[in-house]
Formats: C-alpha cells, structure tokens, sequence
C-alpha cells in the first residue's frame, strides 16, 4: 500500500488549508485584474464626463450610451477573445495586452498635450478601454481555474467580483473628479499606470508546477469555434449557466435604468443625489454579496447558490414592480425600492459567482476560454438589448408603465424559478424537509467547521450499512452527514438526548436510535437491528465515548455484532482537524479544520465467527479500529488494499 500523505500531497494540503489568499499566484491575478479593470475604465469615465446622470433624461441617456459603448467590444469580440485565451498562453495574453493598453494611453497623453480630444475622437478611449478589459476577461477567468484548487473556486471568484466592484466604484469618483477639472491627460497617464502595474504583477506570476496551461485545439480556424459549439450543445448544464448569466445581466440593466424612474416619476424625489443613492443600493449589494461569498462561498454547492440567488432577484424585482402602486409615503417608497435594490445586488452576485465557478468546474481546460468568450457575449447581448430598448429611446410614459414591465419580469422569472426547484426536488434522494436541513447542515460543517472530505465517499447506495469512525468531539455525527449527500446516516444516540426540544426533533428526523448509556439496553439493541434491516444507514463511533487527547480506548463490540446479525457492510471512516473539548455543547461553537476519509466497504459475512464469541468480535472490532486509523493523516491509503480484515 502506498501512503496518501508524500510529498507532493502535503504541499497540496498545506496551500488548501492556507486559504485563497495564502496561494501567492491568485493574489497576483486577483491584483493584476484589479488594476487593469481600473486601467480601462478611468480614461472611459473621464472622456464621458464622469457618467453622470443629470435631471433631464438626455442625462440618463448620455450614461446608458457610455455603458454600452464600454460593454460593445464584449460583445462584438467576444467569440475571438475566447479563442486567443485558449490559442495562446493566457499569463502572456494579459500580459500583452496590458502592455498595448499602456502603450495606447500613453499615446492619448501625448495627443492631448495641445488640447482635449475632438469629436468623434472623444470616444477613443472609451473605446480602448472596453476591448483592453474585454480581451483580458476570458484569460482571466481560465487562468483563475487553473491557479485555484477546485473546492476554492467560489472564494476565488467572489473576491475577484469584490475587488472588481471596489475598483469601478474608486474609479467613477476618481473619473468624475478629473472630468469635472478637465483633467483628461491625468485620467489618460493614469490609465496607463493601471495597465503597468497590471502587467507587473503578471510579471510576478509563477503558475504552481503542475497546473500550467499548454494550449490545444481540435481543428482550425471555423474548426475550433464548431468544437466549443458542440461541447455547449451536448452539455445542457454549460448552456443552462450561459442563460442564466444572460438573465443576470439583463436583470441589472433594468434595473440600473429603472432606478432613476422610480425615484424622480413613483417616489417624487427630483434632487440627483437621491438618483445615486438608490442606485449605489444597487451596488453596495453587489458588493456586501461578493464579500459574503468571499468568506463563505466554499461551503455552498453552486447550483443551489444559483437557485437560492434566481429566487432572491425575483422576489427584489417584484417587490421594486409593487413599489409602484403601494399606497404609502414617497419617503418610505423610496427606501423600500433601495432595499430591493440592495437585495437584488446581493443575488446577482450569488448567480454570478456560482455560474463562473461551475462553468470553471465542468468545462474542460482547453475549451475554457472560448466558453467564457461566449459567455461574455451572451451577457452583453442581453444588457445591451435592455438597455437598446429601455434605456436609448426617449419613452415619455416610461413611467406609467414600468411598474408592469418589472412586475412583466418578475412573472416570468418566477415561473423559471418554480420549474428549476421542482425539478431539482424530484431529483434529490430525500424528503424536502429532510433535504433542507441536510443542506443546512452541510454549510454549517463547511463555513464553520471548515469541513472537508478527502477522497470519495464509499458508502453503497442502498442496503444496510454500518458506517463505523473514531469520536474526536461533539460535532462528528454532523461531518459524517455532511460527507455522505445520497444517503441519510442514523446514530446510535444516548437517551437523554432525544428529549432535548429541537435537537431531539432532528434526531427523530434522521433516524437516530436511542439507546441508554449503561450498556444493557435490549430494547435499543432490536431498533437497531430493524433499522439495518431495513436497509438503513446506521453510524457508530467505535470507541465509544469521546477520547481525551493521547487516550486510547477498546474498541466496542456493538459494530461488529450488528454488521454480522443483518448481513450489513461496514465502511470505516476516519475523523481528523477537529478541537478536543471536554464541554460537547462548546464544540459545536469552535471553529475547526475538519476533514473525513472513507474507506472501502467490508462484508464480515466472509468471516465464519460463532455467535456469542466475544474474543472474536474483539479481534474483529481492533481490526476495524486500526483499518479506521489508516485512514488518517500520516497513515496508508486503501486504494490499493483489500476490502476485507486479515483476522
């Protein structure tokens, strides 16, 4: 047998307990985009007068106008983008672009050293800036995939969504200031300075060995777009996060064009400050989500955090569409439709994190750019379709009637949404109830306890099993749970714990067998038999009681005795990271590094032992009991060991 913890996994290891920001490469990348970001947006900013909306509604037209000058180039190059990041290497790419993006900036500085730039040069940079920022987004979003282990995906891109929101925001008061003071070739120096930078920390960037990128393609030319196209096409979870993001995008910009409406036609406030607030609701949500998800994004499975997100931007949506009837004050109107708008930020930023982490999940490498690449498209197409029809036109009864359009929205998006949570719940292996608090349970360990599991889960998908671990503390039933998704594991639990007013609900729930601590508890002994019997789950801590640190227990006997009274499998598991903490209730408050390996299944019905011989189920129970600590940290994998017990 070979060990599971050389070298090369302890390295592995190390820099996945150290967190997305202990791995030096993401923090370049998460720096790198930062800085490009704000490289070609400032000078856009400043040649558009700072996208300020003014109380007229040519104002707000000017500022849609900006947006999707900006945005254009996503979409028109979009496709090619995506091909040159998955063409070429993708550290090279932005580094190369970074640098023609000074290069052009710094050309703009010299061109303005006489005077501002003339109609229709005045768009140049806003120009410059939207495909600088539009070429780099494939590369980025391929070369994150590859620099970030997979279970840190969602962190990665949260935080890069958060550094991305901080940096527009710093950007817009920045570009607002030099537009106001005319100061055009500072916006421009600056500009460049932001690409520099961008391309100094790329510089820096060194991919972990392993995990670089070689370029592949399949074909030429048409060639290589048919084989994307393909893959989208015979893979309908791509396509279904594809759509979505469409939805978000559109979603947003309606709801960037109806703030204004909302605030000076439903709410009556003329003054442009209380325009910028509502929409800064907007983005303060965007943001406090991004940062949320930073800190917890890990401990959420990605479709569910795509469902739960759909769920919440439409009820935000159809709470901003009621907004327009509701027979109360303007004031409270007002604050009503920000909050919307701030719970709507907060879920677009759940759907998008979740489809970019799926996306960097399910899609193979070297496809990876031109799927972001069409992504990208997707997206564009339909803000720029909202914003072609809403924003553009000059709708003098915009006002009478965008409260239907959003309820209009908001209809639909629930339909959607009811037919995505019907369909999953036909789908999950237990009763929605049930299911819910397995969720629940399984962020808990995740974002608190910061549970993981090592290796596959090997517990059969039906049939009685024993799943049989060490106790290292109160919260191991709940990391046992967490690491099993398709079936529901039961306990044997003291007594006096089923009288506890929620606990004991949920222990009833899961199909916990009570038992009394004292040992002779015939009853307790036939509920677990029927529970195997039944074809159920049942976990057992092997030694017991919960050792204290350096303690080494007997193994009981119970396991064994039940697994060769029902024909049941047993799959050993071991439990490791956790806090020893002779208080159970404080454990459940600690924070930990927990991990769970399973190991393989064994059938002690191979074994012929007499019934009521106790010396052989103690031999039977320490060699559970060490095949259970060979799966712990410093021990021997079983992937290549028998699934049965040398007795």
């Amino acid at each position: 047998m070979t060990s599971t913890w050389t070298a090369p996994n302890r390295d592995r290891q190390s820099e996945a307990d150290a967190g997305v920001f202990g791995n030096r490469a993401f923090v370049l990348l998460w720096l790198a985009s930062g800085a490009s970001i704000a490289g070609g947006l400032l000078s856009a900013v400043v040649v558009s007068g700072g996208l300020d909306v003014t109380e007229d509604r040519g104002g707000q037209r000017g500022q849609t106008m900006a947006i999707c000058l900006f945005v254009f180039p996503f979409f028109i190059f979009g496709t090619l983008n995506g091909l040159l990041a998955d063409r070429l290497s993708r550290r090279g790419l932005i580094i190369g672009v970074g640098l023609a993006g000074a290069v052009l900036m710094s050309a703009l500085v010299i061109l303005t050293t006489r005077g501002p730039l003339a109609s229709p040069w005045v768009f140049v940079p806003l120009v410059i800036g939207g495909v600088s920022v539009a070429m780099l987004s494939p590369a980025m979003a391929g070369l994150l995939s590859v620099l970030v282990p997979r279970h840190q995906l969602a962190r990665a891109n949260a935080a890069s969504l958060a550094l991305a929101v901080v940096a527009i925001v710093m950007v817009v008061l920045l570009g607002e200031y030099l537009a106001d003071r005319r100061l055009a070739r500072t916006g421009f120096a600056m500009s460049a300075a932001g690409f520099l930078v961008s391309v100094i920390f790329m510089i820096l960037l060194r991919q972990p060995a392993g995990r670089t990128y070689s370029p592949s393609f399949r074909g030429e030319g048409i060639g290589t777009l048919a084989e994307v196209a393909n893959h989208i096409r015979t893979h309908r979870r791509v396509m279904r996060l594809i759509d979505t993001t469409m939805v978000v995008w559109g979603c947003g910009a309606l709801l960037w064009i109806a703030a204004p409406i909302l605030v000076w036609d439903v709410c009556g406030r003329q003054d442009l400050a209380d325009v910028r607030l509502s929409q800064s609701f907007l983005v303060a949500g965007l943001l406090i989500g991004a940062v949320f998800l930073t800190s917890a994004g890990d401990a959420l499975r990605g479709e569910a955090t795509i469902r739960w997100s759909l769920s919440g931007v439409t009820l935000a949506i159809a709470v901003l569409a009621a907004v327009s009837w509701l027979p109360i004050s303007s004031g409270v109107l007002f604050w009503v439709a920000s909050a919307a708008m701030a719970v709507a930020g907060a879920f677009f930023a759940g759907a998008a994190v979740g489809c970019s982490m799926l996306l960097q999940r399910i899609v193979p490498n070297r496809l990876r750019g031109r799927v972001f690449g069409l992504t990208d498209l997707a997206g564009t197409a339909s803000l720029l379709a909202v914003m072609g029809i809403f924003g553009l036109p000059d709708w003098s009864n915009l006002s009478g009637w965008i409260g239907w359009v959003l309820l209009g929205v908001a209809a639909v998006m629930a339909g959607v949404v009811a037919r995505v949570w019907s369909t999953r719940l036909r789908q999950e292996p237990l009763p929605p109830v049930t299911q819910f608090f397995w969720y629940l349970n399984e962020f808990y360990c995740k974002w608190w306890f910061r549970f993981r599991r090592e290796g596959p889960c090997t517990v059969p998908a039906e049939g009685a099993v024993i799943v049989v671990a060490n106790h290292t503390c109160g919260v191991d039933p709940l990391l046992l749970i967490a690491g099993t998704s398709h079936r529901l594991i039961g306990f044997l639990v003291a007594e006096e714990y089923t009288h506890v007013p929620i606990g004991g609900r949920l222990i009833h729930m899961i199909g916990c067998v009570p038992v009394r601590r004292d040992g002779h508890d015939a009853a307790g002994t036939r509920a677990a038999l029927r529970h195997l019997r039944d074809g159920n789950v049942l976990g057992i801590f092997i030694e017991g009681g919960i050792p204290e640190p350096g303690e080494s227990r007997e193994p009981k006997l119970g396991a064994a005795m039940l697994a060769l009274h029902t024909g049941a499998l047993i799959v050993p598991a071991h439990i490791s990271g956790t806090s020893y903490d002779e208080n159970i209730a404080r454990s459940f408050f600690r924070r930990h590094h927990a991990r769970v390996r399973f190991g393989k299944p064994i059938d002690l019905g191979r074994y012929w032992i007499p019934s009521g011989d106790k010396e052989a189920l103690r031999r039977v129970s320490l060699k559970l009991l060490e095949r259970i600590r060979r799966l712990g940290p410093g021990g021997e994998a079983e992937d290549d060991g028998p699934s049965d017990l040398v007795l």
